[in-house]
């Protein structure tokens, strides 16, 4: 079965925000390279393209879940129009809202923009709900399913990481923003925009949003091997246990305003070795002030956010943090 078989076997409501997503996706691309405004110091297409290429991401991997699960037809094809028809609306209602210049989540700055999130917020609500009727159509006899045994239990445990996932904007929304520690800004890693400086709930989110993917991949990984069939399941669940883990963890560093970009960082510039002081030079020179007559000159404020990262650093591998004055980013 070729690619084209292969998209035209998934459910319709499915096939139908895919295409709706191309479509959101292809202007919001062209738009990017032409539009000067920003939107919490970015271009207010990035978060539009973020968003569309997650989604489309998210559609082919439940739609091809859908098709195991045979038993329940009408059913798997209703949950499969909520799913679509949700990310319609979340996603069109981001690009309206990147084209008026204003930011979507937690906008509240008018009664108007307030109507748009909340109506975003529904969608993912009904979506989840879908989602969790979903998981459970997935313990329905195994004669649905056509893939091997640890991709069947990769399959369940994703989903419930997955639902996790979405219930964990809820810290999201009642935090009023995304960032722990400081305003939202533009200050961030690139294209995702991380904070690298505090806290941020998206990372988790991220990750747990996508577990399904991991462990599908996994799965089918596994059950290639020549592992005995209970080895290949413990692995399964394993792996599950460190994801969640791991997401868990990502949460909470969020909670408290830690950026593990900054943990990160530090970790590296410990295996250096400390008695040459290279870590403190090395820094030292990635941010030292730049003169108008320098070569990154022209472009100066990718390396500006993570001042304060590798300050901390620094500072972590038991070297001084380096000296000069370090310019920082304005974000709008």
């Amino acid at each position: 079965m070729n690619l084209i078989q292969q998209f035209r076997s998934l459910n319709s409501g499915i096939q139908f925000s895919l295409w709706w997503q191309l479509g959101l996706f292809l202007p919001s691309l062209l738009a990017l390279p032409f539009d000067r405004r920003k939107i919490l110091g970015l271009n207010p297409w990035i978060k539009p393209l973020k968003f569309e290429i997650s989604v489309a991401i998210f559609l082919l991997t439940i739609g091809f879940v859908m098709r195991q699960l045979n038993s329940s037809p009408k059913a798997v094809n209703l949950i499969g129009w909520i799913i679509g028809i949700a990310m319609i609306l979340e996603n069109t209602l981001i690009v309206f809202q990147s084209a008026r210049g204003v930011r979507s989540h937690m906008n509240y700055t008018s009664a108007f923009d307030g109507v748009i999130f909340s109506f975003m917020g529904v969608g993912i609500g009904v979506n989840t709900l879908a989602l969790a009727a979903l998981l459970l159509l997935s313990f329905r006899p195994a004669a649905d399913w056509t893939w091997p045994a640890p991709v069947v239990l990769a399959t369940r445990l994703g989903l419930a990481v997955l639902i996790w996932g979405s219930l964990e904007g809820v810290a999201i929304v009642n935090n009023k923003q995304h960032t722990v520690g400081a305003p939202d800004s533009g200050d961030g890693l690139p294209f995702v925009n991380w904070s690298t400086t505090h806290g941020d709930l998206r990372i988790a989110h991220f990750f747990a949003l996508h577990a399904l993917q991991a462990f599908l991949l996994l799965g089918f990984l596994i059950s290639r091997t020549s592992l005995p069939k209970s080895l290949q399941s413990g692995s399964v669940i394993a792996f599950a246990v460190l994801y969640l883990a791991a997401c868990w963890w990502l949460y909470r560093e969020a909670v408290a305003g830690r950026s593990p970009v900054t943990m990160w960082t530090a970790a590296a510039i410990r295996t250096l070795p400390p008695s040459s002081n290279f870590a403190n030079s090395a820094a030292s020179a990635s941010l030292a002030p730049r003169t108008a007559g320098s070569p990154a000159s022209a472009s100066s404020s990718p390396n500006e956010p993570y001042a304060a990262s590798a300050n901390a650093a620094a500072s972590a591998a038991g070297s001084p943090p380096p000296t000069g004055n370090v310019p920082r980013q304005s974000s709008t």
